[in-house]
């Protein structure tokens, strides 16, 4: 799937409550991880069953209207991978995906986190301790679980751009550099800094200002 039918999706996904590819249903708990109402935004709850676990459910946080924003940032690497972006199978190689890909979740997170000994420990060794990701055998020993194996086709949203082969010149390096930007603004681990509704409806990759350059007519 290109850029342009990821942009297609995301329109629909952006103006409409149901996106068939991922099971996103907004503020029904049925999003690639759980989405709710605003109202009940600052209830912890154990998370449902689903092809991607949100992260933050995973390290015991509470939840909050901005989880949907994740789902959809989920669904458009899903669609543009043509596979699930994390592990779908073990909560330990989904962690590692994450924090590989996306960076590790602030430590102010992690403390407050019910179940972030499962994947984190405290390094007290250093100067200014900090919060690590457990090695595989490290996870085993605290859980009992046996961490598998996943591999991923990208190492940062970075590498979308040059993932596949540029079939437009300028214009289609433009595009998927916006559209690794808008997956960075979706993909925030920390609630408070991910690209909110309003702004991500006024993002370059949905507006195309940044092709308009190369259009005779924006109509």
């Amino acid at each position: 799937m290109n850029v342009k039918d990821v942009q297609f999706r995301v329109s629909e996904a952006t103006n409409s409550r149901y996106c068939a590819h991922c099971r996103y249903e907004a503020g029904t708990g049925n999003d690639t991880g759980m989405g709710i109402p605003k109202t009940q935004s600052r209830a912890e709850r154990e998370p449902e069953e689903g092809h991607q676990r949100l992260p933050w459910a995973a390290l015991g946080l509470p939840v909050s209207e901005a989880i949907d924003m994740w789902g959809l940032g989920c669904v458009l690497l899903f669609l543009y991978l043509a596979k699930h972006p994390f592990s779908v199978n073990c909560e330990y190689q989904e962690m590692r995906n994450i924090v590989d890909m996306l960076g590790q979740p602030a430590d102010h997170l992690l403390k407050a986190g019910i179940y972030t000994p499962h994947f984190f420990t405290e390094d007290e060794h250093w100067c200014e301790p900090g919060l690590w990701m457990k090695t595989p055998s490290e996870y085993k020993s605290w859980t009992g679980n046996e961490a598998e194996e996943w591999t991923s086709d990208i190492r940062s949203l970075d590498d979308l751009i040059t993932l596949y082969p540029v079939l437009n010149g300028s214009s289609g390096l433009q595009d998927r550099r916006a559209f690794a930007s808008l997956l960075k603004g979706l993909l925030q681990t920390d609630p408070k800094r991910r690209l909110p509704p309003e702004r991500g409806l006024s993002h370059p990759f949905l507006t195309m200002v940044h092709l308009m350059d190369n259009m005779e007519s924006p109509y």
